[in-house]
């Protein structure tokens, strides 16, 4: 397969990035360590990790790349699905810690309603404000 060939199946949101690692590669020497989409003949998205090396001449000329490809998709799908459960986990916690801080008081709120209540004369009217209270409250809590 010519560089040609290999380029043509990267993915062109990565292709001139690949190209210049692998540029950056063959000029310094260093080994090419890289990541990027590729789009198969069959128009599928696919993943590709890329490790290559620079082989040189005995003059210091680069004589040749080598290197080798293996398809990374499957685990980039699942490191996503990973990092999506964990984000799902650190709002469930939020929300876990938001109810137990919203709990505290309204218990603080129904136990004054109640204690309130039962320190009313019938007819007083401050009845329908304290239920009122009482009511909101126990709607806040069943929201919780």
């Amino acid at each position: 397969m010519t560089f040609e060939d290999f380029t043509g199946y990267i993915h062109p949101n990565d292709r001139e990035r690949v190209k210049s690692e692998l540029a950056a590669s063959v000029e310094s020497g260093i080994e090419c360590d890289t990541e990027f989409e590729v789009v198969w003949p069959d128009a599928s998205e696919h993943s590709l990790a890329l490790r290559g090396r620079v082989y040189r001449d005995g003059q210091g000329r680069t004589e040749r790349m080598a290197g080798v490809c293996w398809d990374i998709t499957a685990q980039k799908k699942m490191k996503t699905q990973f990092l999506q459960s964990q984000k799902m986990a650190a709002v469930g916690q939020l929300a876990a810690g938001v109810a137990h801080e919203i709990n505290n008081p309204l218990g603080v709120i129904l136990g004054f309603a109640e204690g309130m209540v039962g320190l009313l004369k019938v007819g007083d009217e401050l009845e329908m404000p304290i239920r009122s209270i009482e009511r909101e409250a126990m709607r806040c809590k069943a929201l919780v």
